[in-house]
């Protein structure tokens, strides 16, 4: 007998993917997290974690376990079967797990190549961004992560003084293309010389249309992984490209682009 998988009447990780799921079929470690999380006062999540982390990598623990978490709880505020509340509870609860396992200072710095994290939309964006950015602090990239929903200006001059050599515009679902692709146009319009990234963190779903779509908003490379990111962005891997000066535009220029796209959490 199948059954959709709950907890006291609230989804879990199974039911916002489309799962269903045996009697006897055993849950897979995102659902199990996400099982534990909505679970009334337990927080036995970390349990869960430290076991996983013993015969898997922090990486794999943020790309397969705890981003299907976040884009599950978005995904379910956004078919209404949780609360603000809830979903503020989930996403605080991942981002108190993110500091238990990772650094919370970056390694010695090798060199002068700095990565700026940039959330698409919405808190789950900032919390992946910032997921990268404790993976590039433990290889000595110097990284920062800016916060949910700043306005488009406060953004360029962060990433300005922050004297960025790449952005990594962090986009995990519910947020969308459209999001990432706004971002891309508006940052390329204004530092033509700065590297861009998109993260679409687990998304399995991209055809080459999307990657097109993305590279001509002023994209330069893509990925679904933070693990696949990460190798990119490493000082090994990775070209500083500084940004002339007479390259930093003061202001946007006219466009007829829209206004930051509305109608997702």
């Amino acid at each position: 007998m199948s059954k959709s998988l709950s907890i006291k009447g609230l989804p879990i990780l199974g039911q916002a993917l489309g799962i269903v799921l045996s009697d006897d079929e055993a849950l897979t470690p995102a659902e199990d997290c996400y099982q534990r999380l909505l679970r009334s006062g337990e927080h036995d999540e970390m349990e869960l974690v430290d076991n996983y982390l013993k015969t898997n990598s922090m990486s794999a623990l943020f790309d397969s376990v705890l981003i299907p978490v976040v884009a599950a709880a978005g995904t379910d505020r956004s078919l209404g079967f949780l609360d603000d509340g809830q979903l503020e509870s989930v996403e605080r609860d991942m981002s108190e797990i993110v500091d238990a396992v990772s650094p919370d200072y970056p390694a010695e710095a090798q060199g002068s190549f700095n990565v700026c994290c940039v959330p698409a939309r919405a808190h789950r964006d900032q919390l992946a961004g910032e997921m990268l950015m404790r993976l590039l602090w433990n290889e000595g990239v110097s990284t920062q992560s800016a916060m949910a929903r700043m306005p488009l200006g406060e953004l360029v001059a962060w990433v300005r003084k922050a004297n960025a050599d790449v952005i990594c515009i962090s986009v995990v679902a519910p947020s969308t293309l459209i999001h990432a692709r706004y971002l891309c146009t508006k940052f390329r319009a204004v530092l033509p010389a700065l590297k861009i990234v998109v993260g679409l963190w687990g998304r399995q779903d991209l055809t080459p249309d999307h990657y097109a779509a993305l590279r001509q908003s002023g994209a330069n490379e893509i990925f679904t992984s933070l693990v696949d990111a990460l190798a990119h962005l490493c000082p090994q891997t990775s070209e500083k490209i500084p940004v002339p000066p007479d390259q930093m535009i003061d202001g946007f220029p006219p466009s007829d682009s829209p206004a930051m796209p509305d109608g997702l959490p």
